[in-house]
């Protein structure tokens, strides 16, 4: 569950990203749209490649897409764009700050914190400092990311869905819903792809409060605003799977594995099949995970779920090794977590139990991990 949430989370970054650098991106929101636009200023950009004004344009839409789609080609290509685009414009703030919104995407947080950095540097009273404070809030400095989001201006969208970020951060869910309600006014958001996001995330906010009746009236909005919309049909999908649907959670699963963006999906209907005995089925699910999550197109970000993923399938090693180079490029409760489940599931319980405590220091609230904190104690207790 943390994989997509935490995508769920990152995706507004990047989407919000866009909207606040491009005066006009805001704009466009059928995916027909975006393509071409992203077509003429692919020309413009070809035809005049020592202008400052494309790429940034260019990326903006491909950052835009991918809160659409998820399709890791769209943050490649923002990148393509971005190196060769910083090669010929090396202070230009905005430039810094689209590439920390790519490495957000890629779960590059170090990097992500560098670039979001230099972008300030330049421009400290021009910069956007949503990447800066979704970098910071990601390696675990949340006192800094407070800074930066005080730096943010009032009442605005970026801002508030990053309070909204912050208050969950620490199971505050009543100021986290707040946050979401004054940022996602049906009078605000009039853009389909926005308003789908709102409603998913006043979703999981509502989920997380145990009120599982209006996180479905949520979700259900978000798929009439855009129809297939993934995170809803994730959150449709984890629902189902909660109250035992395990056929209704299937059908849903594999509407999300059709889509570009919908990795985590495989690993989830491999654990589907597994439950119900159909072994084959379970391990060519596993295979096309771990094969597109290897895809280096993403970065650093299936490390999580990869390593669990190995510990699953009897690789320790592996999971320990990839838990532990998740932890040294991102300090934060979710490496915590992952390391935590792969020590539980390697017999290491008090290893376990020490990283569940660490990941708790960040997050002292999270149903989540204090459900993996008791599930760790009754296991020490058992063999005690």
């Amino acid at each position: 569950m943390m994989r997509l949430r935490s995508l769920q989370a990152l995706t507004v970054a990047v989407l919000s990203t866009a909207t606040a650098c491009s005066s006009d991106a805001g704009s466009i929101d059928a995916a027909g749209q975006l393509d071409a636009s992203i077509e003429f200023f692919e020309h413009r950009l070809g035809a005049h490649p020592d202008d400052v004004l494309s790429p940034a344009a260019l990326v903006d839409r491909y950052l835009m897409r991918f809160g659409l789609s998820h399709d890791i080609q769209d943050i490649a290509d923002a990148d393509r764009i971005l190196r060769s685009a910083i090669g010929l414009h090396p202070k230009q703030s905005g430039l810094w700050t689209r590439a920390a919104a790519v490495h957000i995407a890629r779960h590059e947080f170090p990097e992500a914190l560098a670039a979001a950095q230099r972008g300030y540097e330049l421009a400290p009273r021009r910069s956007n400092n949503g990447p800066l404070f979704d970098a910071l809030f990601e390696v675990g400095e949340w006192d800094s990311a407070l800074v930066a989001l005080k730096r943010m201006p009032a009442r605005h969208f970026a801002t508030l869905i990053r309070q909204a970020r912050l208050a969950e951060g620490i199971g505050r869910y009543d100021l986290a819903d707040r946050a979401l309600f004054q940022a996602c006014r049906p009078e605000q958001i009039t853009e389909a792809r926005l308003s789908a996001w709102c409603n998913v995330r006043r979703a999981d906010v509502a989920q997380a409060t145990g009120d599982g009746a209006r996180a479905h009236q949520f979700l259900v909005r978000a798929l009439s605003d855009v129809p297939d919309y993934m995170a809803a049909l994730v959150g449709l999908a984890e629902s189902a799977e909660a109250t035992g649907d395990l056929e209704g959670a299937r059908i849903l699963w594999q509407r999300v594995a059709a889509q570009p963006g919908g990795v985590e999906a495989h690993l989830r209907l491999a654990r589907l099949e597994e439950r119900s005995g159909n072994q084959r089925r379970a391990l060519g699910a596993r295979e096309r995970f771990e094969r597109r999550a290897a895809d280096a197109r993403y970065g650093r970000a299936y490390w999580s779920l990869l390593a669990i993923h190995y510990a699953e399938t009897g690789r320790m090693a592996q999971a320990r090794a990839l838990a532990e180079r998740d932890i040294r490029q991102r300090l934060g409760p979710e490496s915590f977590q992952t390391l935590a489940r792969i020590q539980s599931l390697a017999g290491a319980f008090d290893e376990a139990d020490a990283s569940v405590r660490k990941a708790l220091t960040w997050k002292p609230r999270d149903a989540e991990l204090l459900a993996l904190r008791d599930t760790i104690a009754d296991l020490l207790d058992a063999r005690s």
